[in-house]
């Protein structure tokens, strides 16, 4: 319908805002599952010869270089994988502090 009312301008508009919607997207991930990641990580490395280890950029970036192809979905059902991915870092989270609760 934009096609029709706007001409081709309308295609690379479209396709822009899916494209900066998808990158918005995947920060989120890599904040939520970087977050997740690193107190895994402190909780098992509590010395001081694994820092790298336990930062937060670490996993950011782990994850930014795995997951940089999703960015370019062009569709919402294409982040399935990514989507399971954070449900099961979220539930892995979730039982490690209920773990640490009942302790």
């Amino acid at each position: 319908m934009a096609f029709l009312l706007h001409g081709r301008p309308s295609i690379f508009i479209i396709n822009s805002i899916v494209c900066i919607g998808n990158f918005q997207l995947m920060i989120i991930y890599f904040i939520i599952i970087g977050d997740i990641l690193t107190s895994f990580a402190s909780e098992l490395f509590n010395d001081d010869e694994h820092t790298f280890l336990v930062n937060r950029t670490f996993y950011i970036l782990v994850i930014a270089v795995g997951l940089s192809t999703q960015i370019f979905k062009r569709e919402m059902h294409e982040l399935k994988l990514t989507s399971i991915l954070l449900f099961t870092v979220i539930s892995l989270f979730v039982g490690i502090f209920a773990h640490q609760v009942i302790e």
